[in-house]
């Protein structure tokens, strides 16, 4: 049996790192995924992204973890059409494994130095096992909602004003 002509195009290999970007491209959010808000960047982020702050409790098992695991990481800002503001991040990590994900995930419980965390009751509808909470380094403020999935680790970050009150 014959498998094509030698004119006949091959499509071109996709490697694995390909592979594992294009997964963490189509989880983070664009243009339609919320009403009203279109894309206005979006990029794939490299390993020394991922690393945990120096300072940070578990630096150096954490770093090592991520290190040995981490496959791809893309992050996206979709901003409200009407005017321009109202930025959400969101942003999607792939690791090797669920268990390399979920080591990760509880290594990284904490606030990175110099960011104040305020924790918040999980809201409705949000995946089981989340974190929500409003955090703050004194200039830059907002709501962060985190959570795991398998091999994934994700979060959607909506700014606020670091002064703003806000209740329950």
């Amino acid at each position: 049996s014959s498998t094509g002509s030698p004119s006949t195009p091959q499509p071109p290999r996709i490697d694995a790192a390909q592979k594992a970007q294009d997964k963490v491209l189509a989880m983070v959010l664009n243009t339609g995924d919320i009403s009203g808000f279109t894309l206005q960047s979006d990029g794939a982020e490299k390993l020394k992204d991922q690393l945990p702050k120096k300072g940070a409790p578990h630096y150096a098992v954490a770093k090592r973890l991520v290190t040995a695991n981490w496959l791809a990481s893309e992050h996206s800002i979709v901003i409200r059409s009407a005017d321009g503001n109202a930025a959400i991040v969101s942003d999607a990590n792939l690791f090797k494994s669920t268990e390399a994900a979920a080591r990760i995930w509880e290594l990284e419980n904490y606030a990175d130095p110099g960011i104040r965390i305020r924790r918040l009751p999980t809201p409705a509808g949000a995946p089981v096992g989340a974190r929500y909470a409003y955090e703050t380094n004194g200039q830059r403020a907002g709501f962060q909602l985190l959570w795991r999935r398998g091999s994934v680790i994700a979060y959607v970050f909506i700014g606020a004003h670091p002064g703003e009150t806000f209740s329950r």
